[in-house]
């Protein structure tokens, strides 16, 4: 049915049409006379009667009853009127009897009358659609031309291989000839003909179609980025592969490129065709490069990296030589490195990285996003402090200053205001959301006046909290960076017996600069299957790129011990896995902490490339005595014949045993509902004795022993 919306597109259609109606027309008059001449004519379904009144609805039919050669001559000589079929030949490169095919499977599509047409040279009125056998018939006078033309209807010509037609096999007959085979047009093909350009139904769960609207002038790059961008634009653009971490811009980008040459973009989700176990991965690549040069669009590969695995290969490979063979402005995104290797590509693959934005970039973002966010608010913001905390892509400000502002819309009248712990709860929000799956996430409950320590490792771990905090200004703004030939990250090994405080440190840190701490069980990560160590290390630290969060590596010993010299294969791995987390530690731009029972064992050399090494010594009474004053909440109630002087002295434990005591304690006096008393505490002590192996004697407690 013709609607209202194609009713232009059909009339320049028809006068296409028309070539078809003439051949078929010629073909009905030939074939009754031919068969006029035997005893009759087998055409015992539909009757002459019907023909004769189908031949006369729009032409004469002494008109058409004439040299067949004549009517093929004048039907070929009618030129093409309809542009979008001028487009598929254009762009396709078919042939004209390649077009006059496609008509002939189109015309039953939109005139039922033509089915009849096709019953009746087929003497059967169950073959409503043409057949290979019929088209060569209408198309192909001498039986030479029939021969040659059979090569139009192989699988990997152009109208079969990008779906334009369908070959369907006669049901009845399993292994059907090639001239038995019906052929079927694309209902895409028919919409598009039509006018339409609503994207094929089996691609839509893949793809987005876009009209960009961005310019290369509102994009914020880099001066040396922006010089790249305007060399592309001076060259014809067939290949570009965009490599960069997520939200470094580079679907903005091809927005931007496509709209200069007033291109439609086709964004393709590679990761969701692979993961729909369902779809032909082939016949979709096919098809969204049929759509892409029907529609004149530029196709944008996105989440390409799930393709770089092995097991991918296959996909990627067939992926790469489709690109290569299409005349299409194709753009790929790529996350990680990636090196093409192909000798046959038809064409360049430009390669272009774009880098998270630097310091003065995302201050410059930090104010242009929160410029309107905080209009009417009066906080006072440190963009430098922002953009030196955190290593954020363009993306990702933006979106933490939406999430910030979200924070602040409660039903009601009287909504609050953004507050600095917003911006920083949403800054947090954006990162690591992957690391979880990764890493354990540690909740920073502790401060600086909960962690008891000499005062020499108090100031290194303040001096630690300063790097991140001016990092920016002293690499950025003054330039420090280029004088530094390793990276910005900041490598720390904490020392020290069990208890002595490494984890809270790393807690109060992440309290002091309003980071996340994520916590690593190294003897989890090490594996003994070679190669696997370093394929988990690299998972958490690719997470890590982008989520400015402090890692925290436990158990450190599992694999940072002495490195010996190579005897076996095994030994020789251990070194290469030091290596490798050597290297990507040194790569990492924020805070790595590697913790540590036996410093002793310490590869000498590995230490010297960390910016930090603090040791956190066994406490001594001074320093225990301070521990139990600090280690009560405000709110619990304390004996008053609590003597933690004598706990300092004869209890001679690290702080997290203490921390385990008091704790215990408290369980006790609220069983009893009364205050935290001595004798809570000496029976916590004996507990926590039990549970390390110790026994508590009378001479531990100088006679106080229940």
């Amino acid at each position: 049915m013709i609607t209202v919306s194609n009713w232009a597109s059909y009339q320049t259609l028809s006068a296409d049409i028309s070539r078809i109606d003439l051949l078929v027309r010629s073909l009905v008059h030939d074939s009754r006379r031919k068969y006029s001449e035997e005893k009759g004519f087998k055409g015992l379904y539909i009757s002459e009667g019907e023909i004769d009144e189908l031949l006369s609805a729009s032409l004469d039919t002494e008109q058409n009853s004439g040299n067949r050669s004549l009517d093929l001559e004048a039907a070929f000589s009618i030129p093409l009127q309809c542009k979008r079929l001028l487009h598929i030949q254009n762009r396709f490169d078919l042939s004209d009897f390649e077009i006059n095919l496609l008509l002939i499977c189109l015309v039953p599509e939109l005139d039922l009358r033509y089915e009849r047409y096709f019953a009746y040279l087929q003497d059967d009125i169950t073959k409503k659609s043409p057949t290979v056998d019929l088209v060569l018939q209408i198309l192909c006078p001498t039986f030479n031309q029939k021969l040659e033309a059979r090569s139009f209807f192989h699988t990997d010509s152009r109208l079969f291989k990008y779906q334009f037609l369908i070959q369907m096999p006669d049901p009845a007959r399993p292994n059907t000839p090639l001239l038995n085979r019906f052929l079927k047009i694309s209902d895409r093909v028919i919409s598009y003909l039509l006018g339409s350009d609503a994207p094929e139904y089996q691609i839509s769960p893949y793809t987005t179609r876009i009209t960009p609207t961005v310019t290369l002038d509102s994009l914020l790059l880099s001066d040396s980025l922006r010089i790249q961008v305007k060399g592309l634009m001076d060259t014809n653009i067939q290949v570009l592969v965009l490599q960069g971490v997520r939200g470094t811009g580079k679907q903005t980008l091809v927005k931007a490129l496509c709209n200069q040459q007033e291109l439609d973009v086709l964004v393709v989700d590679c990761r969701k065709i692979i993961e729909d176990k369902q779809a032909d991965y082939r016949h979709i690549i096919l098809l969204i490069f049929r759509e892409a040069l029907l529609n004149e669009s530029a196709v944008y590969f996105k989440n390409f990296d799930s393709l770089l695995e092995e097991e991918r290969s296959s996909e990627r490979d067939f992926l790469i030589q489709m690109i290569s063979d299409q005349q299409v402005s194709t753009f790929i995104s790529l996350e990680r490195e990636w090196e093409l290797v192909h000798t046959s590509l038809k064409k360049p693959f430009l390669l272009l990285n774009l880098p998270l934005p630097d310091y003065n970039q995302r201050v410059e973002l930090w104010k242009s996003c929160l410029k309107q966010a905080l209009v009417g608010h009066d906080i006072v913001i440190n963009h430098e402090e922002l953009a030196g905390k955190f290593n954020f892509s363009f993306r990702q400000i933006h979106d933490a200053v939406r999430s910030a502002q979200s924070m602040t819309v409660i039903p009601g009248p009287n909504n609050r205001k953004i507050s600095i712990s917003d911006l920083y709860v949403a800054c947090r929000n954006q990162s690591g959301r992957n690391l979880s799956k990764l890493a354990q996430k540690i909740e920073a409950k502790y401060q600086w006046k909960d962690i008891v320590l000499p005062l020499d490792q108090l100031s290194q771990l303040r001096e630690i909290c300063d790097r991140v905090t001016y990092g920016g200004l002293v690499y950025e703004k003054w330039g420090f960076d280029k004088k530094c030939a390793q990276g910005r990250g900041i490598n720390v090994l904490f020392f020290g017996p069990s208890g002595t405080g490494k984890t809270m440190a790393a807690q109060v840190m992440a309290s002091e600069l309003e980071l996340d701490l994520f916590k690593i069980d190294l003897s989890r990560v090490v594996s003994k299957y070679i190669g696997e160590t370093e394929k988990n290390l690299s998972k958490i630290f690719n997470e890590a790129e982008t989520s400015n969060s402090i890692l925290f590596f436990d158990e450190a010993d599992a694999l940072f011990g002495k490195r010996s010299e190579v005897r076996d294969a095994h030994d020789r791995y251990a070194n290469i896995e030091i290596s490798y987390l050597l290297q990507r530690m040194e790569e990492y731009g924020g805070i790595v902490i590697l913790a540590t029972n036996l410093s002793n064992n310490m590869d000498s050399a590995f230490v010297r490339r960390l910016h930090f090494s603090i040791e956190f010594p066994f406490p001594d009474r001074d320093y225990r005595l301070q521990i139990w004053n600090r280690i009560w909440p405000e709110n619990i109630p304390l004996s008053l014949n609590l003597d933690l002087n004598f706990m300092a002295e004869k209890v001679k434990v690290a702080g997290g045993n203490i921390h385990n005591i008091a704790l215990t304690a408290a369980f006790y006096a609220a069983k009893n509902n009364g205050p935290i008393t001595m004798e809570n505490l000496i029976y916590a002590t004996r507990r926590e004795y039990q549970k390390i192996g110790k026994m508590l004697t009378e001479d531990d407690l100088g006679g106080v022993v229940n």
